[in-house]
């Protein structure tokens, strides 16, 4: 049931996964299929994915501080892109990103001593739920890719109820999605809080901040330069709509001059918003 969950989402393009992409033609998919392809010169050249100058040259994008550290399912999938193309790979990842979620829903019910028939509705209804099919046909696979974030709150239950193997099992999972998809994480973290509820309050506290602390410094590397960027206001690309508000209605480029905004009506140019 969680590979023919996964072959149905694919199915469209089994005929010929060398040449054709599952998902439909979106900005957001190109934007995917561009950044697997970065991720993997990076990887193979040695050097971090995490800035590129190949857009906005000649200054470049901080794609940490940008869009985030999502490059796990990137980079998993390189020896693939290297050995079968970037199609296949792409492919793969669709069928991976529903047959794991599909996986993780089934150890959760399990762990909860769920029937057979429970456990398999449990597989397909999470392997083929509307949010992720809709991720993925937007093309959005990294936001699709669910089984870590379910597996941190599975073994979190058990975390809470005194395991301590499970206390560093979860917070490895929940590390693990915040690499892929940093909101995973922290909406991992708010449903772990929520799991909490109910136990004695001082070992439940104790074991959020150790899964808190563990999970903190897996992801060291990522949460230290965007705490970093977040205090200093100077995230690169976000639009500064504190100032906007404010009636200031210039940005600046990477080399300090002003950029002006021209508004269009269907007279023509109705203004430019600057000083």
């Amino acid at each position: 049931m969680l590979f023919r969950s996964g072959l149905l989402v694919v199915a469209p393009v089994l005929s010929d996964p060398t040449h054709w992409l599952a998902g439909r033609s979106t900005v957001d998919a190109y934007g995917s299929w561009w950044f697997q392809w970065w991720v993997a010169k990076a990887i193979t050249s040695f050097y971090s994915p995490f800035f590129t100058d190949v857009i906005f040259h000649p200054w470049g994008k901080d794609i940490l501080t940008h869009t985030g550290g999502n490059v796990a399912d990137a980079v998993a999938i390189v020896p693939v892109r290297a050995l079968f193309g970037p199609a296949v790979a792409w492919n793969l990842l669709y069928f991976l990103a529903v047959s794991t979620n599909a996986a993780a829903a089934g150890v959760w019910a399990r762990r909860l001593a769920a029937s057979p028939a429970v456990t398999v509705a449990a597989e397909v209804l999470v392997g083929l739920h509307p949010f992720v099919l809709n991720e993925l046909g937007a093309g959005r696979p990294t936001q699709a890719i669910l089984a870590p974030l379910l597996l941190a709150l599975a073994y979190g239950e058990s975390a809470f109820a005194g395991s301590r193997r499970d206390l560093v099992v979860t917070a490895v999972l929940l590390a693990l999605s915040g690499w892929i998809y940093w909101y995973a994480a922290a909406f991992g973290a708010l449903a772990l809080a929520l799991l909490a509820l109910g136990r004695p309050l001082a070992p439940r506290l104790g074991r959020l901040v150790v899964i808190g602390a563990l999970t903190l410094l897996l992801c060291a590397p990522l949460v230290v330069p965007l705490a970093e960027a977040l205090v200093s206001g100077a995230i690169p690309g976000m639009l500064p709509l504190a100032d906007w508000r404010a009636g200031v209605r210039n940005l600046n480029n990477a080399q300090g001059g002003p950029v002006f905004i021209a508004s269009l009506d269907r007279h023509g140019i109705a203004g430019l918003l600057g000083p």
